[in-house]
């Protein structure tokens, strides 16, 4: 009997042993020849003994409980085990036992299969899951694993990612659910092209919970026997803000270029359009009828307003181009500043808010450069005035104070919409206005501006009630000097000034508000003005800096060998001086600078101050 299920079993690869269970001690009373072959012993070392010798040594005890627990009738097993060769080897088998009565004894009928093999596979698989595991959940990046839309495994960092806990929270959530719809939307087609065999490839995608920019590089896989996409997750965001900061940087370069060129090529037909307005102006006093002498001054000053927006608009180029050689800084009166910022805005102020002022009684004298600080308060008063959305003066309201005490405080105060993201009006080109209404190049002017002049802003805003931004200056320890009349200045020695630019209309400008008090010669070019500093004798000269052939460095180094005194009496006229070694050369040296456009009274007082340099 015990042959015939040998050679049955033989046939499928089992090896077979009986043992008597029910003896005193069970023993093998039949092993097959399969058998001693997989144990590595004759069968002659196997029958008459325990079965349990043919498994190792610690599961020896585990089969003689099996053997006492099983009684007679009791259902087929199947059982794991470990048996040791001869030979030092160590091979796993899984017996299937059934218990059988024969001849009045207890048999129990034992098919062995050798399944190291097995064994060794689903270990090794399992170390191999276990290390996948391990990769995944250690990797420094984000690890996702994405089927059917749906996040089916991602490790801490891209949990972390996605705004969540664990990852239990993540696991079966629609990737979508993570991302905004446009977003979403790419995403899905992305995925869909990778499983019709789309080139692997990196794309980067905004993640809604934490505000994320996330680049992702996904290739198709398997896992758990289904396709998928494996998504390994960068968070970029911070390499995203240095682009754009770097990105901003370049335009803040170009913009400074372009802005020192365009100041540079407006602030000549501006300068003489000022000196002509001004001498215009001056000649009004010989005017015999007192009516048409008022109307004239009107249509004048009208004039004058609008050439001193423009210049404005240039001082704010010419902030960005970083070209403040030609600003002296001086004593400066806060109030007066105020007041001729006020009088530019009057009309755009008028028609949408009333105005309030409230000035402190003390001195407020500032060690600042008159220009700047006024650019600065304009620049204010223009954001308070569009912050207005009602366009009611009996609703809306723009208060100025002045207050004074260790500091000068110039408070601008509006009953406007707001400023929702207060920490970023600061930075450039961030506007709260639509596009196409604003550039968000104001509010960084000024904070530059105000810095330049150990200053800082304060910024308070409630969106729905207004906003008060505080331009807050050190005060001046002495008084403001009284500047010297018109008339005084003409009334002063007769000088002998050379002029030198290469515009003409500037020279003849300047030429005709000079040669009432001066004796004046001027000259288009480097070369002429040097032959006629040559053959006469100057008192002062006015160069312009920015000229074709001999720039006005090159007229000052030539005369500065030759005259050395005369060197020192050059003062240097500057529409913005864009390329850098002549703006280096203007701050290596000390002489005057007169910055265009300039006024009459700003000329007479610099010739004044460069002859005092003799």
């Amino acid at each position: 009997m015990f042959d015939a299920f040998e050679r049955a079993a033989t046939r499928v690869g089992l090896a077979l042993f009986v043992v008597h269970v029910d003896a005193v001690l069970p023993t093998v009373i039949y092993a097959s020849e399969l058998l001693a072959e997989f144990v590595g012993r004759p069968t002659g070392d196997l029958v008459g003994h325990p079965p349990w010798e043919l498994v190792s040594a610690p599961q020896q005890a585990r089969v003689r409980e099996i053997i006492a627990s099983r009684g007679p009738g009791a259902a087929p097993i199947t059982l794991q085990f470990a048996i040791e060769r001869p030979d030092g080897t160590r091979r796993e088998i899984e017996v299937g036992v059934a218990r059988i009565t024969a001849t009045g004894a207890e048999l129990a009928v034992c098919y062995f299969r050798d399944t190291t093999d097995e064994c060794q596979a689903v270990e090794a698989l399992r170390r191999s899951e276990a290390r996948f595991r391990s990769l995944i959940e250690n990797a420094p990046d984000g690890v996702a694993i994405i089927q059917q839309g749906r996040v089916s495994l991602a490790n801490p960092v891209a949990v972390k990612m996605f705004g969540m806990s664990d990852l239990e929270s993540v696991r079966g959530r629609l990737l979508s659910d993570f991302l905004p719809s446009e977003e979403a939307a790419r995403a899905t087609e992305r995925i869909a092209r990778l499983g019709a065999g789309a080139a692997p490839g990196s794309s980067e995608y905004q993640v809604i919970p934490n505000d994320l920019i996330v680049d992702v590089h996904s290739v198709p896989c398997e896992y758990d026997d289904k396709p998928a996409v494996l998504a390994f997750v960068r968070d970029v965001t911070e390499r995203r803000r240095m682009q754009e900061h770097l990105l901003r940087a370049d335009r803040l370069a170009a913009l400074g270029t372009m802005a020192a060129t365009v100041a540079h090529e407006i602030n000549n037909p501006l300068t003489y359009l000022q000196l002509s307005l001004q001498r215009l102006e001056l000649a009004l006093d010989a005017e015999p009828d007192p009516a048409r002498a008022a109307m004239l001054r009107e249509h004048i000053g009208n004039a004058l307003h609008g050439a001193e927006r423009v210049a404005t608009i240039v001082r704010d180029l010419r902030s960005h181009a970083r070209d403040h050689t030609a600003e002296p800084e001086g004593p400066v009166d806060v109030v007066a500043v105020v007041e001729r910022a006020l009088k530019m805005v009057d009309h755009d102020l008028r028609h949408r808010a009333r105005l309030v002022r409230r000035y402190s009684s003390g001195p407020a004298v500032v060690d600042a450069v008159a220009g700047r600080l006024e650019q600065v308060v304009i620049n204010l008063l223009v954001n308070a005035i569009q912050a207005l959305e009602r366009n009611d003066p009996s609703k809306d309201q723009v208060t100025v104070e002045i207050e004074t005490g260790s500091n000068v405080t110039i408070a601008i105060t509006d009953t406007g919409a707001g400023i929702a993201q207060r920490e970023r009006v600061f930075e450039p080109f961030f506007t709260t206005k639509p596009i196409g209404e604003g550039t968000g190049l104001g509010l960084s002017v000024c904070k530059q501006l105000v810095e330049s002049m150990r200053g800082h802003l304060e910024l308070e805003s409630t969106v729905g009630s207004g906003t008060r931004i505080s331009i807050v200056l050190p005060l001046r320890s002495t008084h403001l000097p009284k500047p010297p009349a018109l008339a005084e200045e003409v009334r002063g020695e007769r000088l002998r000034i050379l002029v030198i630019d290469d515009e003409p209309l500037v020279r003849r400008a300047m030429t005709g508000l000079l040669v009432a008090s001066h004796d004046v010669d001027d000259a288009g070019d480097g070369e002429s003005a040097l032959a006629m500093i040559r053959d006469s004798h100057y008192d002062v000269i006015l160069c312009d800096v920015m000229m074709p052939r001999l720039s006005g460095r090159d007229v000052y180094e030539r005369v500065r060998a030759q005259w050395p005194g005369l060197a020192r009496r050059i003062v240097f006229v500057t529409g913005g001086a864009f390329v850098p070694t002549l703006a280096r050369f203007l701050e290596s040296v000390d002489n005057p600078r007169l910055a265009k456009p300039f006024t009459v009274e700003q000329v007479l007082a610099i010739v004044r101050q460069a002859h005092r340099r003799s």
